[in-house]
This record gives C-alpha cells, sequence and structure tokens, in this order.
C-alpha cells in the first residue's frame, strides 16, 4: 500500500478508504514503514548513531531545518 501510495502521490489512508484528503501530506509527517526503515538503518550504522547523539537534542528548531535542508540537498545527488 505505502509502494502505491507513494507512486500515485496520494495518501495512504486515502486509499485504504479513510475519510481524508487525497493529496499526499509531503515530507510533513513520516509514515511508519519509513520510520522503520530509518530505524532500521540506524541501528546498524555507528555514524548515523553518533550524529543523532551530538545534535538532536543540542539544535534549535532553525539549524534542524538547515540541518535537514542540507541532508536534503546532499540525498538528490
Amino acid at each position: 500500500m505505502y509502494k502505491i501510495a507513494k507512486a500515485l502521490d496520494v495518501d495512504i489512508s486515502w486509499l485504504m478508504g479513510n475519510d481524508v484528503p487525497s493529496e499526499s501530506q509531503g515530507n510533513e509527517i513520516m509514515s511508519s514503514y519509513e520510520l522503520a526503515n530509518i530505524t532500521n538503518k540506524v541501528k546498524n550504522d555507528i555514524q548515523a548513531q553518533e550524529l543523532l547523539k551530538i545534535y538532536y537534542d543540542s539544535l534549535n528548531d532553525d539549524n534542524k531545518q538547515r540541518i535537514l535542508d542540507l541532508a536534503r540537498a546532499l540525498g538528490s545527488n
């Protein structure tokens, strides 16, 4: 279901028949599938664990957004 929703760019809840807008909400909230996938990757990646330890609690919201923007830009290459 997740892959179908992603391919069609619609909300997975809409595909399942829930009364929600059909439009995908973008990257505002991660699906359970995406969160589980990232969690599994982080469990096996020492560098990712270190980044989380260093930055998660110490950054303000503006700097968190800057890091996210940078990570997205680096990931698109």
